[in-house]
C-alpha cells in the first residue's frame, strides 16, 4: 500500500474535496431518503474518484477514500430506485477491481461483499451458491480485521485414543471440527440464531460459518491475551489463582480423555500457525481465550452478537475447563472437519491413569526421536543485532499416578529410558 505524499499521477481531474465529503460525511448515511441522491453523485464521479486508489491525497489514504465511497453507494444502492441489473453487476465489477488493487481494507471489503449479496438477492440475479460464495469472501475479511495478533503458545489437548489421534500423531497435524460437533448446545449458538431469523441471507450465513469455519480447543491457565501496564508493558494474567497444573485437571481427564484411558498433550506452538489474510484468500487461523458469562448483553451490540465473540464464549458452568481455542476459516472448505499443519509442537504426552499399555507404546513408538521447536529472537552481541534462533528438544512421555500423600489428586511420573 503506498502511503507517500509522493504524486507520480496527475489527479488535477479528480475533484478530491467533492470525494473527501462524499467518503466521509456520507459513509454512515444508508437511507432511503438520501439513497437515490447518492447512488447518482457516485455514478456521475465514481470513474474519476477511482483513480485516488494507490495515492495520499491531502494526507489522506486514497484507499480508504474511494473504498469508503464505494461502501457507501453499495449500500444506498440496495434502497434506492436504481438499483438494476446495469448497477449491481457495476458495483460487482467495481468490487472485483478494487479488491485486486487494494491489499488491505477488510473491514470495507467485508461491507461491500455484504452489500453486493443484499443488491444481487432483491434483484434474484445470483443463485444461493453463489451469494453464499460471496459471503464467505464477506466472512473472511471480517475475521480477517479480527486477526492481528500471533502468540507463542503452550497449551494443553485431552484426547481419548483412538484411530484419528494416532493418524494426527503420525502426520503432525491438529484435527479440527465445526462448532456444529460440540457437546454443549449453547456454544456459539451464532449458528443456531442465525437459522432462527428465517430469512435467506441469514440462512447463507449460517450455512458458509458451518462449511468454512473449524474450531479446536486447549487447556491453558494462562490467558493468550495479556494485559498491559502503564508503561504498555504485557502482562500474564492467571485465569484463576489457585488451578493446578493443567495436566492435573481432574475434570478434564474425565470428560475428555475417556476417563482416564486417554492422554494430555502438552504443545509448544510458535508463531507460524497463526494465520493472517492473504492475497490468495487462504486460510486464516488465531487463537482467542474463551470467556465464561452468564450474561450475554456484555457481547451484544444493538441488539445483536458479535460474530467474533460469538465463537469464543461459554457458559459459567464450564470454566473450570480455562478453555483457549484456535479457530481457523477457510472459504473453501467444506464439511465437519479439517486438518491444520502442527509440526514439531509436541512437547509433552501424559497418559491416563487407565490408558492400556499397548496404547502408550504405540503412541510412544510413534513420537519417539521427535523433537519440538522453540523459535526465539536472542541479542547477538557479535553481530550487534537481534537474531532469531531454533531450539530442539526431545518430546517426553508422562505417566499419570494417583498422588498418595494428597486424597484426590493426581501427579505425573516422567517415563525414563524410552
Amino acid at each position: 500500500m503506498n502511503t507517500e505524499v509522493v504524486m507520480t499521477k496527475d489527479l488535477s481531474h479528480v475533484n478530491i474535496p467533492q470525494l473527501q465529503q462524499f467518503s466521509i460525511v456520507n459513509q454512515n448515511t444508508i437511507d432511503t431518503a438520501v439513497a437515490d441522491k447518492v447512488v447518482e453523485e457516485f455514478l456521475n464521479n465514481y470513474m474519476s474518484w477511482k483513480d485516488v486508489v494507490g495515492y495520499m491525497v491531502n494526507g489522506e489514504d486514497g484507499e480508504r477514500l474511494y473504498g469508503a465511497s464505494l461502501c457507501t453507494f453499495s449500500g444506498n444502492l440496495y434502497l434506492s430506485n436504481h438499483l438494476s441489473e446495469d448497477t449491481a453487476t457495476l458495483l460487482r465489477d467495481e468490487l472485483s477491481d478494487y479488491e485486486g488493487k487494494v491489499k488491505y481494507m477488510y473491514g470495507l471489503k467485508n461491507a461491500l461483499y455484504s452489500n453486493l449479496v443484499l443488491c444481487l438477492h432483491k434483484l434474484s440475479l445470483a443463485s444461493n451458491e453463489e451469494l453464499k460464495e460471496y459471503l464467505k469472501k464477506a466472512i473472511y475479511y471480517s475475521l480477517a480485521e479480527a486477526n492481528h495478533t500471533s502468540y507463542q503458545v503452550e497449551c494443553y489437548a485431552y484426547r481419548a485414543t483412538n484411530e484419528y489421534l494416532l493418524d494426527a500423531f503420525r502426520h503432525e497435524m491438529l484435527s479440527m471440527s465445526s462448532p456444529t460437533t460440540f457437546n454443549d448446545p449453547f456454544d456459539c449458538p451464532i449458528l443456531e440464531l442465525l437459522t432462527l431469523y428465517g430469512d435467506d441471507i441469514s440462512q447463507l450465513v449460517s450455512e458458509s460459518y458451518r462449511e468454512c469455519l473449524k474450531i479446536t480447543c486447549f487447556v491453558k491457565n494462562i490467558r493468550v491475551q495479556p494485559e498491559f501496564d502503564e508503561r504498555d508493558k504485557p502482562i500474564w494474567v492467571r485465569k484463576h489463582d489457585n488451578d493446578p497444573e493443567e495436566y492435573l485437571n481432574e475434570l478434564m481427564w474425565a470428560h475428555y480423555a475417556n476417563n482416564h484411558k486417554g492422554v494430555c498433550i502438552k504443545y509448544h506452538f510458535n508463531n507460524d500457525i497463526t494465520r493472517f489474510a492473504d492475497e490468495a484468500k487462504s486460510q486464516i487461523a488465531y487463537f482467542r481465550d474463551i470467556e465464561y458469562t452468564s450474561n450475554m448483553d456484555v457481547y451484544r451490540k444493538n441488539g445483536a452478537i458479535n460474530l467474533q465473540d460469538a465463537f469464543f464464549v461459554k457458559g459459567k458452568a464450564w470454566e473450570y475447563e480455562n478453555e483457549l481455542r484456535l479457530l481457523a476459516y477457510d472459504p473453501y472448505s467444506t464439511g465437519d472437519y479439517a486438518c491444520i499443519d502442527a509440526k514439531d509442537s509436541i512437547a509433552a504426552i501424559y497418559f491416563g491413569l487407565k490408558c492400556p499399555k499397548e496404547k502408550q507404546s504405540e503412541i510412544i513408538d510413534i513420537l519417539k526421536g521427535r523433537k519440538w521447536v522453540n523459535e526465539k529472537s536472542v541479542w547477538d552481541e557479535t553481530k550487534r543485532s537481534i537474531i532469531n534462533i531454533k531450539e530442539e528438544y526431545p518430546v517426553e512421555f508422562f505417566q499419570m499416578v494417583i498422588d498418595d500423600i494428597h486424597f484426590g489428586e493426581l501427579k505425573a511420573v516422567k517415563i525414563e529410558d524410552i
